[in-house]
């Protein structure tokens, strides 16, 4: 393998790898923000994204959320043990005035996809999955 095709290589690596802390940090962050009523949607592209959204709406649905140790744990694992504290998820202003957030899928389906028209006209919209999250308490 020449030096270029390497450096291209790892250049492309670190660029996923900063997508995927990025898209972690934003479903940690995101749910704690939303109001009452409000909804969190995402549309991801890729099958590990997908995962990664897949899993942390299913843990919000299937619980009052995570906890703020399981988050720190998760946390600790991506940035390979080099975390720096900070406000867990409880600290925040809307968990302390109402108490633990309930979470929902909008429309009680859990993702969606594109219909064959949408994909017909745009074949790039056919890995498409949306997912939409609503807090309803």
């Amino acid at each position: 393998m020449r030096a270029n095709n390497a450096g291209l290589l790892v250049a492309r690596l670190w660029s996923v790898y900063c997508l995927l802390f990025t898209l972690q940090k934003l479903l940690r962050t995101a749910p704690s923000m939303l109001a009452p009523g409000g909804r969190f949607a995402v549309i991801t592209f890729h099958s590990l994204e997908d995962r990664l959204v897949k899993a942390s709406f299913k843990q919000l649905v299937d619980s009052a959320g995570p906890t703020a140790a399981a988050l720190e744990a998760e946390a600790a694992t991506l940035s390979g043990g080099k975390l720096r504290r900070g406000r867990g998820l409880s600290d925040s202003p809307s968990e302390r005035r109402s108490g633990p957030a309930i979470f929902a899928y909008a429309e009680g389906k859990p993702f969606w996809r594109p219909s064959a028209e949408e994909v017909a006209a745009n074949p790039r919209s056919r890995s498409a999955t949306l997912r939409v999250l609503e807090r309803v308490g």
